[in-house]
């Protein structure tokens, strides 16, 4: 059909001559659906529907045959007014009533008006929170007819509930929710990256928020990705709803509707994304307290501009109700055909806030916490709570330790342990505690019970340093002296414990309810009596029943017959039972063998070091000038701190050593004392360090005991510590081991990190595996990179060790016998090599060299910390077999001035002089 044709036959359907050439003239497109009433050309019915200028938006233009006009988008829209307008005094209630009305409008309950808006936006904007029940018969009726309303948007990407949620009208939104029968996709719709309808009430304080999180909730886990969706500052609700500013007692009802369900841990935002900077890639705990460091800064500005008699009028708000000027969804809408409805936004209602409750806060703040730590692994939850930074310690490992006291836990916690407020879990294996005061104690009642009390001392000191939540606790009691109920109860009563795993036989059931009542997960431990076991199935029963083993046969008739009377008790209960069969409980042995007698021919290595060590240790600092410290990393199997003094310089630890059932060996205790002789041996030659610990991972074979335990390095956790150690802005890592490359896997890592921490200028020493020349296979990290500082042994008399490889850089000292002088504590009943001794020594050496350089000057610390001018300096103090003659060097310098006449900067200027030639 022509352009002339098509104007002919528009021109012909109105009493106006020149319609059909104005029509043409707005056009842009023009559909044409033809409907024939038989094959012939008689009796031809042509239906035109014709789309305006607005064609990309769906604007539709109809005919209205009464007056032969088609009906303009206001027209539409002046339509749906008069609509609702005869829906209030229509008799909507009965059949007849609502067939008439449907059949007089019904036409018209599809289409859209202006800014492709449908009857329902127009229906909302009419609404209030006081007069929306007036509306009610004709929302039925129109859903009953249009279910697909509440999912049509309107131009700007608006359903009607954007429209009643951003007017502020929350009644009408839980009503609005009340009626639709959709279930609840359409609540999330948002275009991307804005706000979907839960963002809206949640950002406005809206009382509807509340309900529609139920309703999403109670849709079931696949509703729930609504929760997960992010909005226009990239945030998703829970964001929102932990945001610091928004905290009151309302608002934690809100938070623990949105972390409860199985998917809770998908709504904090990935693991990846907590590592980001960028706005929205802060996790909902991270966000919380980025608001209220923001909010105390906004706070603190406001009150340093205000006169002292000036109210901080931002922290006052309105009486709920009163807004201040007429809300536009009470006044009619007489629109002409250029105006549009608006939701637009907020302006009056909820300008102003009250400020946070602090209460509210913290309760907020731990709900995060909590959910954190439960659904999460140790280092993702680390990794979510504070980002790639430094972080606090978020479980308690006491694992392998024979005995403790309060001393050295006072003082790891004075230097290099800080807890978070809630921990994942507590692990106690059976230990003594020395050394606590019990006065505050003894007038209680539970004092007077038989058993021991000690670890009522650790779980006391855990609350004084700020612990309010552990999560699970794993302890090994002593089986035949273990701590009585009175105790126990006394002892975990604040901690709220989810998980139960206190390893005491036949403890009663009343014990675990007042110690831990919102327990979840227990486990318990019977020797096989069958009392003890109706005790813990039957309601009531007894709390103490004759100690005696039963039969290993015995104890399997009476736990089949337990499981059976729990399974009937309850349907719900997930029932596992172990009976082990019993083993010969080993006797501990606190005291350490130390070996006696040294060599008659001591070299003088050690002894000189010692003497400079002292010297540089009250070497005088200049005041008011910035010392750079130095800082080794030590990658080993642990630190036992509290031997040494070595607490005093470990400002940080972390562990990479995962134990089954998700406990961690903790860094600050050695799993064989290999790490602990390490470290004495660095701080010995150089004091004034701060030593970044990180305890290797271990391939092992798991006991039932948590105190037995057998290990060996894995090469993934070795990269995850040098990596670590990059971060921590080391200057000097010392690994005292090789691994051998038995296959491919995670060796790239490996690689890639130590390639990563070389081009950083961290200068990395290792130890020669002691295998000789002749050795099959290469080890690592060694051959990974020839800028890595190779370390091998020399005997007591300087010489290169029978086993030490040719390609190795430098020896040193690395007979045990000469380093057991150091500190009689060290445990020497483990085997050692002889090249991971020498290579602490090396780092400590090299430390040293820092440490001189940096007390003459910082141009000299910066000279001294490469790899370049460190080989020039041990090359200044090797002899011609790659021995490290320190005499030389420091004992000589130290003999040519007296340090007690005030020579102590001469000293220091001629080492400093000799290593690195300045």
């Amino acid at each position: 059909m022509d352009e002339a044709t098509l104007i002919s036959v528009l021109s012909s359907v109105s009493p106006d001559p020149k319609a059909g050439s104005r029509l043409m003239s707005s056009l842009k497109y023009i559909s044409v659906d033809m409907t024939y009433s038989d094959v012939s050309n008689e009796g031809i019915d042509d239906t035109l529907k014709v789309q305006g200028d607005d064609a990309s938006s769906g604007s539709e233009s109809v005919f209205d045959y009464e007056q032969s006009e088609p009906l303009e988008p206001y027209q539409i829209k002046e339509k749906h007014q008069e609509i609702i307008q005869e829906a209030l005094v229509a008799d909507l209630l009965r059949d007849a009533g609502k067939e008439d009305f449907r059949g007089k409008w019904e036409s018209f309950f599809d289409l859209k008006g202006e800014q492709q808006e449908s009857i329902l936006h127009l229906l909302v904007n009419e609404m209030n929170d006081r007069t929306y029940d007036r509306y009610t018969p004709f929302l039925t009726l129109l859903l009953d007819h249009s279910p697909q309303l509440p999912t049509e948007v309107n131009g700007e990407n608006k359903t009607a509930l954007h429209f009643a949620l951003l007017h502020h009208k929350s009644k009408v939104a839980m009503h609005l929710c009340e009626n639709v029968t959709l279930g609840v996709d359409w609540i999330g719709i948002s275009k991307d990256k804005h706000d979907t309808c839960l963002h809206i009430a949640l950002k406005r304080n809206l009382d509807c928020a509340v309900h529609l999180i139920r309703k999403i909730r109670a849709a079931g886990p696949a509703a729930a990705k609504i929760l997960r969706k992010k909005g226009e500052d990239g945030h998703t609700a829970l964001h929102i709803a932990s945001e610091y500013e928004r905290c009151n007692p309302s608002q934690v009802e809100i938070v623990r509707l949105l972390l409860e369900g199985p998917d809770a841990q998908d709504i904090e935002n990935d693991v990846r994304a907590a590592d980001k900077s960028e706005k929205g890639g802060l996790s909902p705990l991270r966000y919380h307290e980025h608001t209220k460091i923001k909010y105390d800064e906004k706070i603190k500005r406001q009150q340093e501009t205000l006169t002292p008699s000036e109210p901080c009028k931002t922290l006052r708000s309105r009486p709920q109700g009163q807004s201040g000027r007429k809300s536009p969804s009470n006044s009619k809408m007489n629109l002409k055909p250029t105006q549009r409805a608006s939701p637009g936004p907020a302006r009056a209602i909820v300008s102003k806030q009250q400020p946070p409750d602090a209460e509210a806060a913290t309760q907020i703040k731990s709900l995060l916490l909590r959910n954190c730590m439960e659904k999460r692994s140790r280092e993702e939850a680390a990794r979510i709570i504070y980002g790639p930074n430094n972080h606090k310690h978020i479980n308690f490992d006491l694992f392998s330790r024979q005995e403790i006291s309060l001393k050295a836990l006072e003082a790891m916690w004075q230097t290099h342990v800080q807890f978070e407020e809630v921990l994942q879990y507590v692990a106690i294996p059976n230990l003594k505690v020395n050394g606590f005061e019990s006065e505050e104690w003894t007038q209680k009642p539970y004092w007077q019970s038989e058993g021991r009390k000690d670890y009522l001392f650790i779980f006391d000191w855990l609350q004084k340093k700020g612990v309010k939540q552990i999560l699970r606790i794993v302890v090994e009691d002593d089986e035949d002296c273990p701590h009585s109920d009175e105790v126990i109860v006394e002892a975990l009563k604040t901690f709220d414990i989810r998980i139960w795993d206190w390893r005491k036989y036949d403890i009663c059931v009343d014990t675990m309810l007042l110690a831990a009542k919102n327990a979840h997960n227990v486990k318990i431990y019977c020797k096989g009596n069958n009392g003890i076991l109706q005790s813990w199935s039957y309601d009531g029963g007894l709390t103490r029943l004759e100690k005696g083993w039963e039969t290993y046969q015995k104890a399997q008739i009476n736990v089949a017959a337990f499981k059976e009377r729990l399974t009937n008790a309850s349907k719900d209960l997930k029932i596992k039972c172990t009976i082990p069969r019993r083993k010969k409980v080993p006797e501990h042995n606190n005291t350490s063998k130390i070996r006696q007698g040294l060599p008659e021919h001591r070299e003088h290595w050690i002894s000189c070091m010692a003497k400079f060590a002292e010297f540089i240790r009250g070497y005088p600092i200049k005041p008011n000038i910035p010392l750079e410290e130095v800082k080794v990393a030590l990658l080993d199997d642990g630190v036992d701190t509290t031997i040494d003094g070595l607490n005093e310089i470990i400002p940080y630890g972390e562990t990479f050593s995962k134990r089954p059932k998700d406990l961690w060996n903790p860094y600050h205790f050695s799993t064989n004392g290999h790490g602990t002789t390490m470290a004495v041996l660095i701080r010995r030659i150089c004091p004034n360090i701060k030593l970044y610990v990180a305890k290797l991972e271990e391939e092992s074979g798991y006991v039932e005991s948590i105190s037995d335990y057998d290990s060996r390095i894995t090469v993934s956790s070795a990269s995850k510590a040098i990596e670590w150690a990059r971060r921590m802005g080391v200057h000097i890592i010392s690994m005292s081991w090789s691994i051998v490359k038995e296959n491919e896997r995670g060796f790239d890592d490996f690689k890639k990190a130590t390639n990563n921490a070389i081009n950083d200028g961290i200068l990395m020493f290792a130890a020669s595996d002691d295998q000789g020349n002749t050795k099959a296979q290469e080890t690592y990290p060694t051959n990974f990179n020839n800028n890595i500082f190779r370390i091998g042994a020399a005997t007591v008399y300087g010489h290169k060790g029978e086993n030490v490889q040719n390609s190795v850089d430098y020896i040193l000292p690395g007979d045990m016998q000469l380093v057991q002088s150091l500190d009689k504590n060290i445990q020497l009943n483990q085997p050692r090599t002889a090249s991971s001794l020498s290579t602490a020594l090396a780092s400590g050496l090299a430390a040293l060299v820092l440490r001189c350089a940096a007390l003459k000057s910082a141009s000299d610390f910066h000279k001294a910390w490469s790899r370049e001018t460190m080989v020039k300096a041990f090359d200044a103090i090797c002899g011609k077999n790659q021995y490290l003659h320190v005499q030389k060097v420091f004992g000589e310098s130290l003999a040519k001035y007296d340090p007690v006449d005030g020579h102590e900067h001469d000293i220091l200027n001629d080492v400093v002089h000799q290593l690195l030639g300045t």
